[in-house]
């Protein structure tokens, strides 16, 4: 699947919705959306969405369906997964608890 730029503004919106203000920067061939200067969430170059969280709900998260690692480099880190466009909705990590 390719990159989807509607999917990044409908992303985006989610963010301002939460009064969230976020900075776009063209990252990973695809969007990726800043707060406070540090990456987020984002839109990789074949469509899946990746998003940081705080590591300690990295095993968690890991478990949702359509959970992968998400590369930079040789190995994943925690905190940060990807899943396909289809498993983000039901994902919605940037809301706490």
């Amino acid at each position: 699947m390719a990159y989807d730029q509607n999917s990044s503004f409908a992303l985006l919106k989610s963010f301002l919705a939460q009064g969230v203000e976020a900075e776009t920067v063209k990252m990973f061939g695809g969007i990726t959306f800043m707060v406070r200067g540090n990456m987020s969430v984002g839109i990789l170059s074949k469509g899946d969405f990746f998003v940081k969280f705080d590591p300690k709900r990295h095993e968690e998260a890991s478990e949702w369906p359509g959970a992968k690692p998400f590369f930079m480099g040789e190995k994943g880190g925690k905190g940060i997964l990807r899943w396909t466009p289809t498993r983000w909705k039901a994902a919605r990590l940037w809301r706490s608890g």
